[in-house]
């Protein structure tokens, strides 16, 4: 009986280390999410008053940086409140009729 164990343990790390590794068919890489405009100047206005904002904390106060960087803030937020005025929606592919 033993012998038994033996000869099937032997045949499986035989079929194991004999076999290639199982190959994954049809991988597809993930395609980075696209942004629309309104998307990324929100993006935009974000990250400038964090930088801004943690820029003048660590230098105890503002100055023309952080100045700068509030401008490019309030711009970005201006452009989503704007957004739905300055960008005209693309046309869909698909037509109903």
């Amino acid at each position: 009986m033993p012998d038994k164990y033996e000869r099937e343990i032997d045949e499986i790390l035989r079929r194991g280390l004999n076999a290639r590794p199982p190959r994954r068919g049809n991988v597809r890489w993930r395609r980075a999410p696209q942004f629309t405009f309104s998307e990324r100047c929100l993006v935009i206005a974000l990250v400038a008053a964090l930088v801004g904002g943690g820029w003048a904390y660590a230098n105890g106060g503002g100055n023309l940086i952080t100045g700068f960087l509030g401008v490019i803030g309030a711009t970005g937020v201006a452009f989503v409140a704007l957004s739905s005025f300055i960008v005209k929606p693309r046309p869909s592919s698909t037509q109903w009729r």
